[in-house]
């Protein structure tokens, strides 16, 4: 068996390593321009969006006329280099376009439902939690208003103090709104 495979790599040994080489050139290329290219462009998309963080609307029209002319390009170059399988990919896209209808209506009503969900059992878990408040509050009644009144003191000293070191400073604007 390693006869085989020794023999196989001298023959095909240089053309597997030449074509893994160029495949990884390629892939690093590739990337390096996506990333050049498509990093700026997309975030240049989001923000100029409608309700982006600067929303404009002619930029946004150009950018986004820029990436569908791009989606097109494989396309072309796959026309060009084999004209049959283009037809038989363009022959599927109607079953493709009906099924991501099919599939997103049901996705939808899945999350919906979903988010209904998620809203009782929050619901419940809000209910649960003011009820284990509320007991423990009748269960430690003496501790509670001890707290309460130490929190009620101490935040009624801090707005006073706030507001005494705030009166002399607005007095002259008082006495001339009252003249």
């Amino acid at each position: 068996m390693f006869e085989s495979i020794a023999a196989f790599w001298a023959e095909y040994g240089n053309v597997l390593t030449d074509g893994v080489w160029d495949t990884l050139v390629m892939v690093v290329i590739s990337t390096a321009f996506a990333y050049l290219i498509g990093l700026p462009l997309g975030v240049a998309l989001i923000l100029t969006q409608p309700h982006g963080i600067r929303p404009h609307r002619g930029v946004y029209r150009v950018l986004d006329w820029i990436v569908n002319i791009g989606r097109s390009v494989p396309f072309i170059i796959l026309m060009g280099a084999s004209p049959a399988l283009t037809l038989i990919i363009f022959a599927m896209l109607p079953l493709m376009i009906a099924c991501t209808r099919f599939f997103n209506k049901r996705m939808r009503a899945v999350y919906r439902e979903s988010r209904h969900q998620v809203g009782e059992i929050n619901a419940q878990v809000e209910d649960s939690l003011l009820g284990i408040r509320v007991v423990k509050s009748f269960a430690n009644e003496e501790i509670e208003e001890r707290k309460s009144f130490t929190t009620a003191t101490t935040s009624l000293c801090a707005s006073t103090a706030a507001n005494t070191s705030i009166w002399p400073a607005s007095t002259p604007l008082r006495a001339s709104s009252t003249d």
